[in-house]
């Protein structure tokens, strides 16, 4: 069995075959993203960082990849630069993914900046009116920030 490369193949010293041949980042983009997931699902969260640091610098900002770091920071408690990559993925962001606005107040509550959080929580209280926000999610995004806004309002009310 001859092994083919591109300097004995005569189809593959055309454009078209070349570019077919030679996967793109995109497609090599989907598998490493899973193996984030992973690695951040077992908590391992240098190795989900360094996995989504690559996808970062190898492409255009995505929202996922940006809104899926700012979790691992959040995870990582490393909540400055969680903030900066929730304020990135804001930034790119046509939507109004809830999850972002209610992100970037979970970190302020972390950082026991309670008044700044508040806006935050606020946004995504009006994010989740958005017919277009798949139920379950909604769902669970009000389970987590109802309870933080009563918490925060009756702390910023208090003080």
């Amino acid at each position: 069995m001859a092994i083919q490369t591109f300097k004995s193949s005569a189809k593959a010293n055309a454009p078209q075959e070349m570019a077919g041949a030679i996967a793109s980042i995109e497609q090599v983009a989907d598998p490493i993203y899973v193996l984030a997931i992973r690695f951040y699902e077992a908590k391992n969260y240098p190795k989900a960082l360094r996995l989504m640091e690559f996808l970062l610098r190898s492409q255009a900002p995505q929202l996922r990849y940006l809104r899926t770091t700012a979790v691992m920071l959040q995870a990582d408690q490393q909540l400055e630069k969680a903030l900066d990559f929730y304020e990135r993925a804001a930034s790119v962001d046509s939507e109004g993914d809830p999850r972002i606005s209610l992100g970037q107040a979970q970190c302020l509550v972390m950082l026991k900046q309670y008044a700044q959080a508040m806006p935050y929580l606020e946004q995504t209280w009006e994010r989740l009116k958005n017919p277009a926000l798949p139920a379950p999610l909604r769902n669970q995004l009000i389970q987590t920030c109802s309870p933080l806004m009563e918490r925060i309002t009756s702390i910023v009310g208090s003080t």
